[in-house]
């Protein structure tokens, strides 16, 4: 070994080593500071800055982006968005999946559900490309739906559950299944189909204690008390409720524990228990206070202020009313803010203060509707005018009726201008239309004219395509029929005739015993054997009596005997070949076509072996025939009449033909013809 090798070695084995000390120290920092975030961030922060690569990196990136999460949005937005670089720069697609991911529950927890969107899937898109990261698209389509969930598009959030549920059955995944039900419980419960919610968080209860999920089973038990709750069965709902907390004490699960306090207390405030409604309700208010979960802890706060007015406690509902408003006004939360703001007027009212329960009441309408935000101050300012003196009430009176009636007009003409403008969209949308349904009805005449011309061309060349069939047709058949006609008149006339004076030779030779034994009598008579044979030859080869009496097979193998006589190498080579599979016409074309290539390596190869090779497959006939012979240069040498002659029957069957040649080596000749197009051609 090198000693550049070895340096190079023992700098890769370095930076090996670097990168499990780092990943050792994350997994140091996460066992012993857990609990404690502030040294947990820290150790990460420092590990991530000792990084001395984008590998090293990637790792405490991660684990920063998903602690902040559940502390700091927009850290965990950072550092979820510096993960994905890393990951990409890395080029390693599951990492980017888990990143995008990641960046889309910060979108979601933040309420961008359209970003939110798009990242979940692109990362169910990134894990589902490769088959070892499936499991992993269990995230992105569960997320999928419950965002869909939140913007009230229930019917694409059960379809993303319900894909999620078969990717579970796939990959035989039963963890977490029954959270996937009770999603879609809640989504059918937003929906309103109580009773089909109350069949589906039946079925995640069983599949939840199969699991041994007890989170997810108080979950469902909570969940399923609700519906229970809005079909109106108390004792029912009571005792899910009941059956969620006992799960979530014993889990110490503080999120669920309070979340079921708060459902108990709404539930006893229904049935007018309030001393028991107002226990639950505290009990939750002081866990929320401890989780530091603003928004759970603003609907408990409301809840106390609900509780501690029907109890009669206005000093208690004054407290928690003014509590809750800065942090309902700090996260922006227009619903609570509105019912908040209607309880203080009612409490200001009760207390005899005039002027804040005004304050109230201008606040509940201003968040009400911001379309009437100035009737609204209005109105609120006349009624503290006249809380503050008796003797205006008339005139405060008759000034709301006119603000009312301002209203009522000011509404009646928005709703003559929106009328209006309805009917101004919709002149613009009908003309819109007008004129794309003529775009489309010329678009429609030319891609009609278009096609008829592209039709008609097709018919024009399929007839000069027949016609060029017929016209080859003709010519080959008239080329056999004056093969035939020669091959008799050889046969029948000239090979007669020869015969006849080989006859009249022979009585010749007998009346004169001397002409035996004259040279040029037996010249003449070996040429007048020789005529003979070459007149059967020329007959033969025109029209073979073995290709129409013993078939194919046994005429190439006459065609090649003649062949094995002269001293040549040749052989013939039958695959799955069947005489039935051709016609006599098909026959003869192939027979002329071997006879073709046979003649022209005798005549121009100089080869010693020869192979023809005859073989069918499926629906086409292979032809082969190969040499040895000096060979050409395919791309520099024309076609002969030999050569053209056969492209011509091959073209007329249908088939390809392609000839390799190499100087010096040999040539090749392959033919593929298409028994069913022939079959097609003929008829």
């Amino acid at each position: 070994m090198s000693f550049q090798s070895v340096t190079d070695h023992l700098i890769h084995c370095k930076k090996r080593l670097g990168r499990y000390v780092i990943l050792i120290l994350v997994i140091l920092c996460h066992a012993f500071s857990f609990g404690q975030k502030n040294q947990y961030v820290d150790s990460l922060e420092t590990v991530l800055s000792l990084a001395g690569s984008t590998e090293d990196s990637l790792i405490p990136s991660r684990f920063l982006a998903r602690h902040f999460m559940r502390y700091d949005l927009a850290k965990s937005l950072h550092y979820s968005e510096s993960y994905r670089r890393l990951a990409e720069k890395l080029e390693d697609l599951h990492q980017v999946g888990v990143a995008n991911h990641y960046l889309g529950l910060v979108n979601r927890l933040q309420g961008n559900y359209s970003e939110a969107l798009n990242y979940f899937e692109q990362a169910y898109r990134q894990f589902n490309s490769n088959p070892e990261s499936l499991q992993s698209c269990l995230g992105p389509l569960f997320n999928l739906g419950v965002v869909y969930q939140i913007v009230a598009a229930y019917d694409k959030a059960l379809d993303y559950f319900y894909r999620e549920l078969d990717l579970r059955d796939s990959l035989g995944i039963t963890n977490g299944y029954g959270n996937t039900l009770n999603s879609i419980g809640v989504t059918l419960k937003k929906m309103g189909d109580y009773d089909q919610a109350l069949i589906v968080y039946d079925e995640a209860l069983v599949v939840a204690m199969e699991a041994g999920d007890s989170i997810d089973f108080s979950n469902i038990y909570n969940n399923r008390g609700t519906v229970k709750e809005l079909l109106g069965d108390f004792e029912g709902a009571m005792q899910d409720y009941k059956l969620s907390l006992q799960l979530d004490l014993e889990d110490q699960y503080s999120s669920g524990i309070a979340s079921t306090y708060q459902s108990l207390a709404n539930l006893y405030l229904h049935n007018h228990q309030l001393d028991s409604s107002r226990q639950y309700a505290l009990k939750a208010y002081q866990i929320q206070s401890g989780l530091g979960q603003l928004k759970e802890l603003i609907h408990c706060t409301h809840d106390l202020v609900r509780i501690s007015l029907e109890s009669g406690n206005i000093d208690d509902a004054w407290m928690y009313a003014e509590i809750i408003t800065p942090k309902c006004e700090e996260l922006g939360i227009p619903e609570v803010l509105m019912n908040n703001f209607k309880l203080l007027a009612e409490i200001y009212h009760i207390k005899g203060k005039s002027e804040l329960e005004a304050q109230a009441l201008r606040s509940q309408l201003l968040w009400k509707d911001s379309l009437y935000n100035q009737q609204a101050v209005e109105t609120a300012r006349n009624l503290q005018i006249r809380y503050e003196t008796q003797e205006k009430e008339q005139a405060l009176a008759s000034l709301q009726k006119e603000n009312e009636l301002n209203g009522l007009l000011i509404s009646k003409q928005r709703k003559w201008q929106f009328l209006l403008l309805a009917a101004l969209g919709l002149l613009i949308f009908f003309l819109i239309l007008a004129i794309r349904l003529y775009q489309l009805k010329i678009e429609s005449h030319r891609l009609r004219a278009d096609q008829e011309r592209i039709l008609k061309e097709k018919r024009i060349k399929e007839i000069e395509a027949n016609n060029r069939i017929l016209q080859m047709n003709a010519v080959l058949q008239g080329q056999e029929a004056e093969r035939l006609r020669i091959a008799k008149d050889l046969h029948d006339g000239l090979g007669a005739l020869l015969s006849t004076v080989k006859l009249h030779f022979a009585s010749v030779q007998r009346e004169i015993e001397s002409l035996a034994k004259l040279n040029i009598y037996q010249k003449a008579n070996d040429l007048l054997d020789n005529a003979c044979t070459e007149v059967r030859r020329i007959a033969h080869n025109m029209m073979p009596d073995a290709l129409s009496k013993l078939g194919l097979i046994q005429a190439l193998e006459d065609l090649l005997e003649g062949l094995r006589l002269k001293g040549q190498k040749v052989s013939l080579e039958i695959i799955n070949f069947k005489e039935d599979d051709l016609t006599d016409e098909m026959e003869l074309m192939v027979y002329r076509i071997i006879q073709e290539l046979i003649n022209n390596i005798t005549r121009h190869a100089g080869a010693n072996s020869i192979i023809v090779q005859l073989s069918v497959h499926g629906e086409e006939l292979f032809i082969s025939v190969e040499d040895d012979g000096c060979g050409f240069d395919v791309d520099e040498t024309s076609d002969g009449i030999g050569l053209k002659n056969l492209r011509s029957r091959v073209v007329y069957l249908g088939g390809e033909l392609e000839v390799e040649s190499t100087k010096g080596v040999g040539t090749t000749t392959n033919i593929t013809i298409p028994l069913a197009v022939y079959s097609s051609t003929e008829s």
